[in-house]
């Protein structure tokens, strides 16, 4: 069975796995109240490879209410954990649909949409090699170093229109969101 592109997206940004030991295997995402409207299509994406345990909590660290939503199913731990080993193998793998979704995905657990749109990574590898994809779709991106990530932005306005185009994000379908988006003038030469 194929994972679906933006489920990778989604789990590599914000997704767990877990080996139980009664042996059971664990894959999960978790999400603020606020971005639970995200968990929907995870759970449509999810529920093919078990059932479907969901549930709200509070995180202690944090004192934020969020939901899970977890599945125990040993075939989609097996390609969580190579997705995470080697995301780029992954990349490489997909057409250019796949890929739009996988950053779709990526974007709704893992990216902001501001006057630009960014897309946040520990690997400057799999940012870079996310780059190299937008630039064969007519599509510029800036990498840098924020902390101890790195994030890949999309600011200049042509490319944003492009990118906006594609994607099936969710954090696109707010209004509001996209009332500034490409407004600064920030374009690099």
């Amino acid at each position: 069975m194929f994972l679906d592109p933006y489920l990778a997206g989604f789990l590599l940004g914000d997704g767990c796995l877990y080996k139980l030991s009664n042996g059971a295997y664990a894959v999960w995402v978790d999400q603020s109240m606020k971005n639970a409207v995200f968990l929907r299509r995870i759970k449509d994406c999810m529920k093919s490879y078990g059932k479907i345990h969901e549930y709200e909590y509070v995180d202690k660290r944090h004192g934020v209410r969020k939901r899970r939503v977890l599945v125990y199913s040993k075939m989609l731990f097996e390609k969580f954990k190579k997705l995470k080993a080697n995301p780029i193998a992954f990349i490489e793998s997909i057409d250019e649909n796949g890929f739009i979704e996988f950053l779709s995905g990526l974007l709704d657990s893992d990216g902001t949409v501001t006057d630009r749109i960014v897309f946040y990574s520990s690997s400057r590898l799999l940012l870079e090699k996310i780059s190299e994809r937008l630039e064969k779709l007519s599509i510029r991106s800036h990498i840098y170093k924020f902390g101890r990530t790195f994030g890949l932005q999309v600011h200049d306005q042509q490319s944003l229109t492009i990118l906006i185009g594609k994607l099936s994000s969710g954090k696109l379908r707010a209004p509001a969101r996209l009332k500034n988006i490409g407004s600064r003038k920030t374009e690099r030469f």
